[in-house]
This record gives structure tokens, sequence and C-alpha cells, in this order.
């Protein structure tokens, strides 16, 4: 019974050690890419600029950037997950609409891709 406990009280520690790791190295976005999933085109837009614009003409999907960060805020598909992801504004955070084939990515200077141990 002892050893369960040490063994829970392990991974809470690992669980914990990841979380402050991860947010202790995140680095804010400096940019967004906007992909059109199974083609080559793409938007960069500067996160630094705030306002509200569609993408590659269409009129079914709006985004919103403010304070340094970037979210799907209207779509028409039909689940609304891209738009209840909210604002996103971390290197290496991403979104997708899926219905809509949009693929949303934040990137910044000094991205970290991972950490391990």
């Amino acid at each position: 019974m002892k050893t369960g406990y040490i063994a829970v009280a392990a991974v809470l520690c690992a669980g914990v050690s990841a979380w402050g790791a991860s947010a202790l190295f995140a680095r804010p976005g400096v940019s967004a890419r906007i992909t059109r999933i199974g083609s080559a085109d793409n938007v960069s837009v500067d996160l630094s600029r705030d306002g509200s614009f569609r993408v590659f003409g269409m009129e079914n999907v709006t985004f919103e950037t403010r304070d340094g960060k970037i979210a799907f805020t209207e779509s028409d598909c039909p689940d609304h997950i891209c738009v209840r992801t909210g604002f996103i504004g971390v290197a290496g955070e991403s979104a997708a609409c899926l219905p809509n084939g949009l693929l949303l990515t934040v990137s910044g200077e000094g991205e970290i891709h991972g950490v391990s141990r």
C-alpha cells in the first residue's frame, strides 16, 4: 500500500514539473500562420496588430487578433470547436477548423518545440 502512495506522489510530481516547465519556457507568439489544409495556401498574421479579418475569400470564417493573440471568432462549421478554442498566443499553440479546412498556428522567435528529461 505504501508503494502505491509513493508511485502516485511520483506521478503527481512529474506532472506538476512538466506543467511548470511548459509555463516557464512558454514564449509569446510574434506571428501566426493560417494554412488551408491540403494546399500550399497560407497567410502570415502579425499578432501585434489588433483587428478582425477573413482569408482566402472565405466569407464564412472570421479571425480576430487582440493583445498579441489570435482566435477564430465566427465559423459556419457544425460544432464551432474552432471558435470555442478561444484566443491563442503562445508559440507552438494551434487551432483548427477541419470542416472549413483551416489550420491556425502561432509562431515566435526562439520557439520551443518540446521539453524532455
